[in-house]
C-alpha cells in the first residue's frame, strides 16, 4: 500500500505469520470432526475474502485484518489439500505433487516480496 510505514507492513506480516502458526494447531482435529473437503473450501473462501479485502480496501487497518483472514484460510488449506492429493494418488504422487510448491515458498517468495518493497 503505497505511503505505508515499513512498521505497518511489519504487523500485516506478523498477523499473517501468527495467524498461519495458530490456526494449523487445531487443522487435524476440524478435519476429523469435519471432513477434508468441508475444511478445504471453508478455509478456502476464508482465504478468499482476506485477498480480496487486501487488494482492494483502502484502509491499512482493515488490510491487516485481510492478511490475518489470509493466514486463517491457508493455514488449513496446505495441509488438507496434501491429504486429500495422498488420498487421491493412493500416496504415491503425493509427495512429488506437492513438495514443490511448499518447498519454493521461501526462496521464491520471501526475495519476491524485498523486491516489490524496494520497487
Amino acid at each position: 500500500m503505497p505511503g505505508t510505514s515499513a512498521g505497518t507492513a511489519a504487523v500485516a506480516c506478523g498477523a499473517f505469520s501468527a495467524t498461519m502458526t495458530i490456526g494449523r494447531l487445531p487443522a487435524d482435529r476440524v478435519v476429523e470432526w469435519l471432513g477434508s473437503e468441508a475444511v478445504l473450501r471453508c478455509r478456502a473462501a476464508i482465504a478468499a475474502v482476506g485477498a480480496l479485502v487486501v487488494s482492494f480496501t483502502p484502509w491499512v487497518w482493515l488490510v491487516v485484518v485481510g492478511w490475518d483472514r489470509l493466514g486463517v484460510g491457508l493455514s488449513g488449506c496446505v495441509p488438507t489439500r496434501r491429504v486429500l492429493a495422498a488420498q487421491l494418488t493412493g500416496g504415491s504422487l503425493c509427495a512429488a505433487a506437492c513438495a514443490p510448491g511448499g518447498g519454493l515458498g521461501l526462496p521464491v517468495v520471501a526475495p519476491s516480496r524485498g523486491r516489490v518493497v524496494a520497487w
